[in-house]
């Protein structure tokens, strides 16, 4: 918009409102661009868009005005200008800051400009920023999946965390101690704060919901602190369960008719187990036991034996007797971890010289030391001892013997003759002797006479 000096024709379209100035054969003009400075470095940078529709004044000397309102780009200009020195101000929108100006920001949103005749000024340039922001806060584990940061919840460290403003990068972040991250130095903006998950955690909360999984928006107003952008994560949980049987047979295998052992007492620990979790359990007649709601982790379950029963296996093996050392991964459900015992029987007695042929041990008869007694049977467990020698007495004993049907066998010597055996001499030197479940069995004798 030109002034009009006194005593020079109006011209056909003055663009200058107010008072009518002169204007000068050689007119000249100001002007440039009103722009986002969005780092605030006073330097227009590729991608800072202009500041549109803002509102910029000129003035000349008295009280002379003239007003325009930016265009694309934030562009403005004064024309038809005579020599002289201007004063160009700009009328600031709230949350913005002057970061630039020709003569300084020191006089906030106007800068003085020299015009001398006919020249054209476009350096008369604006730069306003935005009071820089943060967001951030913490990314935990969220262990009992209820979405809110619980006493002793830890948070998860390492883990990354990605900015993004129009779904383009804006930078990365690591978490810290206990779960921390922060982006500082952001002009407001809305953003889209992502956190890549680790395997075997899912979200349990976020600033904007968990639909959006692992990512939440978050708008950003000039200069604000957003400490609200939290993520939980929990794992999915588990459990361990299986059974506690009576191995009859001490074959380490759960056979089709073992019995389980009901009532017995079940415990589990670990440093991964939730707080408050109550920790024993007692069998159910089929020896069956479980611990449910298990986050990932390592863990020790133990059985409280009875007398009377020896252990023939757990998951992890005998030598830690009673307890069996795992790993469960989130979300796990672990059917393996069993227990078997069974309660050892035996077997024996006395090979002796039934020198009377009564079929009856008497008192005088001696025992038959040196004898071979052997055990045959399915039962047996593998690589049992199956030869006994008979003692000074004519006694032998096969001990540890899971329940079943044994064949208990005497190696006779030349010239003796049997009188007697447990099942009778129809199968000289041979007698079937069951035993069940812990018995001990005294009565497989064996007598012989010359």
């Amino acid at each position: 918009m030109p002034l009009l000096l006194a005593g020079c024709e109006r011209p056909s379209s003055p663009s200058l409102t107010g008072p009518d100035f002169t204007l000068s054969e050689h007119s000249g003009s100001i002007g440039d661009r009103v722009w986002f400075d969005a780092n605030g470095n006073g330097a227009q940078n590729a991608g800072e868009p202009g500041l549109v529709g803002w509102t910029v004044t000129l003035l000349g000397s008295g009280p002379h005005v003239a007003t325009q309102t930016t265009g694309a780009n934030g562009a403005y200009v004064f024309t038809g200008l005579r020599s002289g020195s201007y004063r160009v101000c700009v009328q600031p929108r709230q949350g913005y800051a002057p970061s630039w100006d020709l003569d300084g920001v020191l006089t906030a949103n106007c800068a003085t400009v020299k015009l001398t005749r006919g020249s054209t000024r476009t350096d008369a340039d604006f730069g306003y920023a935005q009071p820089l922001g943060s967001i951030g806060d913490r990314v935990w584990f969220d262990a009992n999946g209820d979405g809110a940061q619980n006493a002793g919840e830890p948070g998860l460290v390492g883990w990354t965390v990605t900015l993004l403003r129009s779904g383009t990068y804006v930078a990365t972040r690591t978490t810290g101690a206990n779960g921390a991250y922060v982006f500082t130095g952001l002009p407001s903006a809305s953003y889209r704060v992502c956190v890549q998950p680790r395997q075997g955690y899912e979200p349990s909360w976020d600033f904007d919901g968990v639909v959006t999984a692992n990512c939440a928006v978050v708008n950003l107003t000039p200069g604000s602190a957003r400490t609200d952008a939290d993520f939980g994560y929990l794992q999915p949980l588990g459990s361990i369960d299986d059974r506690v049987w009576n191995d009859a047979n001490g074959n380490r295998v759960p056979d089709t008719g073992e019995a389980g052992l009901a009532s017995w007492i079940v415990r589990i620990s670990g440093a991964s187990l939730p707080a408050g979790y109550v920790t024993t359990r007692s069998t159910a007649p089929s020896g069956a036991y479980g611990f449910a709601g298990l986050p990932g982790g390592s863990y020790q379950v133990c059985v409280q034996a009875r007398p009377g029963y020896t252990q023939t296996f757990d998951l992890d093996g005998t030598a830690t007797p009673h307890c069996a050392k795992l790993t469960l991964s989130p979300g796990q459900s672990r059917s393996d971890v069993d227990f078997g015992y069974w309660q050892p029987g035996s077997l024996g007695d006395r090979v002796w010289n039934d020198a009377n042929g009564n079929r009856a041990q008497d008192l005088s008869e001696a025992g038959l030391a040196g004898w071979i007694v052997t055990i045959s049977g399915t039962a047996l467990p593998a690589g049992y001892a199956a030869s006994q020698v008979a003692g000074p007495t004519g006694a032998y004993a096969f001990p540890g013997l899971p329940a079943g049907a044994y064949r208990v066998c005497v190696a006779p010597q030349a010239g003796w003759t049997p009188t007697y055996d447990l099942d009778g001499t129809g199968t000289p030197h041979c007698a079937t002797v069951p035993v069940v479940a812990g018995q001990i069995r005294s009565d497989a004798d064996f007598g012989y006479k010359r």
